[in-house]
């Protein structure tokens, strides 16, 4: 689309204002010569300028003469007199552009003559100002006008777009942030084109569906902070405009630990327990301390009660069995929350044990006490008894259902009897295995007799000093029973240590089945008379007491008389 500009020079004087060539712009000169005598740049006649047109490197420069015309006839000099323009060839009046500036293509240079009827086509190598000269040498009367057009195409100069990143933001993790490019201009009212592109900082996803005005969420950032750069150009389709930066600081909001205590548990008495928080996590990644607290139920010793699995041994239960409440608190240094959890701890039955004792052997017709009192359950539960009788002469037990019932023994023969007893105890949930004692009945046993007893021998002679060893004979036991004895005392009636007579000391032993005696008597005496004191016992434990003597007689067949057992013989 071309623009015609008039500019008009009357009478030699310039018009104010210049022309100004815009792009892709046509200017049309008129120049309407009124005065003569004038003179253009050097040439020798009278002239008119135009005012100037700016021209540019580039610009396509085309100027079509549109000859000469005189108003009034006879005015413009020519061959004919008739005020028609003459011949190209014969005109003298000519067009004179020149530009301000030289060394221009073409024959546009500084006063270069352009005559009536040519035309030019050139393009401008030098930026310059076009002026516009006339020279009236053919019209003389002063109403002539001398008309060109000129016309000047400029290529479109395009200026690069300007981004605009906007201002700097401050944000909160987690909001929603709009980039804002809207003041981004281009000088030539050009449509623009964004391209945004994160050059820092967290990864997040750019919505571009409003290219101008793009959204992202803010990232989870750590209590410091952190800032996020983002780069922006423009594009007119042409060219690009240089990047603009923008900085997003995007602040810590800090968010409380979540804290998990792990699902509520069952566990048997007596296990090991783990508790487990290995899934409490802080959503900022801030390292977390952990404390562990028993809250309810029967107290346990936790270890390790700072990390997020301590262990403890679940306590010993009743049927009921227990709940165990445990509270764990995390925190991220700035706050801390807790959860809790039950450990339900079950009560774990074991049988109890019966233990009925050890063998008995019990005389007939004597009380016989049964004996449970060991039988035990390790969980510590109550236990009850049962005792019956599986073997032997049946009797009749004063409380099946005590720890320790008795009977009496049956009346047996002489080899006597067995009985075989059991015992079941129960803890009110499980009965235990059985346990068996057997009881011998024993005929009845009578003690043995120490009446009959007598010393073999019972008289030592010669009395010559040497020891001789004496036994007990004569003991009586009804049931034939092996009977042991046992030296209880051996006394005599004469000092031990006495003088003269070759006295000799110690003046008894005792030996395993039996003693030794010294064979001897003070010369002046009256014979002396050892006084020995045993107990009989059989097997059975029935036992008797009795005493014997065994005499040194003064002389062969003499008589000793007991003064009286006042000296121990076992001493010197």
């Amino acid at each position: 689309m071309f623009r015609k500009i008039v500019l008009a020079i009357t009478g030699g004087m310039v018009l104010i204002g210049a022309c100004i060539v815009a792009n892709a712009e046509t200017t049309t000169f008129t120049v309407d010569p009124k005065y003569s005598d004038r003179y253009l740049a050097g040439y020798p006649h009278t002239g008119f300028q135009s005012s100037g047109v700016q021209l540019l490197p580039g610009d396509h420069l085309i100027i079509v003469s549109t000859g000469l015309s005189c108003a009034v006839p006879g005015g413009c000099n020519g061959p004919n007199g008739n005020g028609a323009p003459p011949p190209p060839s014969m005109a003298s009046s000519f067009l004179a552009p020149y530009l301000s500036a030289t060394a221009l293509v073409g024959k546009i240079g500084t006063n270069a003559p352009f005559f009536v009827g040519e035309s030019l086509d050139v393009f401008v190598t030098q930026a310059g100002t076009l002026y516009l000269g006339f020279n009236d040498s053919r019209c003389d009367d002063n109403s002539g006008a001398f008309y060109s057009q000129i016309t000047v195409v400029r290529p479109p100069v395009n200026n690069p777009p300007v981004a605009e990143a906007g201002a700097d933001q401050t944000v909160t993790e987690g909001s929603l942030v709009t980039l804002d490019g809207s003041a981004a201009i281009d000088p030539d009212g050009d449509a623009l084109t964004f391209q945004w592109m994160q050059v820092s900082g967290t990864p997040v996803a750019l919505n571009t569906s409003d290219s101008v005005r793009p959204t992202f969420t803010a990232p989870l950032v750590t209590r410091g902070g952190e800032t996020l750069t983002f780069r922006l150009v423009v594009n007119d389709g042409n060219l690009v405009s240089k990047p603009d930066f923008v900085n997003i600081n995007v602040k810590n909001l800090n968010h409380l630990p979540e804290t998990e205590a792990g699902p509520i548990m069952t566990v048997g008495e007596r296990s090991q327990v783990t508790l487990d928080g290995s899934a409490t996590f802080d959503p900022d990644g801030d390292v977390l301390t952990y404390q562990w607290t028993q809250i309810a139920g029967s107290p346990v010793e936790l270890s390790g009660a700072t990390t997020t699995k301590p262990v403890f041994v679940a306590p010993a239960v009743g049927v009921e069995g227990a709940i165990l409440t445990f509270q764990l608190s995390a925190s991220d240094g700035i706050e801390a929350v807790s959860d809790t959890v039950d450990v339900v701890v079950e009560n774990i039955n074991h049988a109890p044990l019966a233990d009925a004792g050890d063998l008995l052997m019990r005389n007939e017709g004597n009380t016989v006490v049964l004996n449970g009192s060991k039988s035990s359950d390790q969980d510590g539960d109550l236990i009850t008894y049962s005792w019956r009788q599986l073997e032997g002469i049946p009797v009749q037990i004063s409380n099946s259902y005590a720890q320790s019932p008795s009977f009496t023994a049956p009346f047996v023969g002489l080899d006597g009897a067995l009985l075989k007893f059991e015992l079941v105890v129960n803890d009110g949930l499980v009965e235990s295995n059985p346990a068996h004692v057997l009881v011998k009945v024993l005929d009845v046993n009578a003690p043995p007799s120490c009446d009959t007893a007598k010393a073999d021998p019972s008289v030592l002679w010669p009395p010559n000093h040497k020891l001789a060893p004496v036994g007990i004979t004569g003991l009586q036991d009804p049931e034939n029973n092996e009977v042991n004895i046992e030296l209880l005392n051996i006394t005599q009636d004469e000092p031990t240590n006495g003088l003269g007579d070759g006295d000799t000391s110690l003046d008894a032993y005792k030996q395993e089945n039996g003693l030794l005696l010294r064979a001897e008597r003070a010369g002046n005496g009256n014979g002396r008379t050892y006084g020995i004191t045993f107990k009989a016992t059989d097997s059975f434990g029935e036992s008797c007491t009795g005493a014997v003597t065994v005499t040194v007689p003064h002389d062969r067949h003499g008589i000793s008389i007991d003064d009286g057992q006042l000296y121990d013989s076992l001493l010197p």
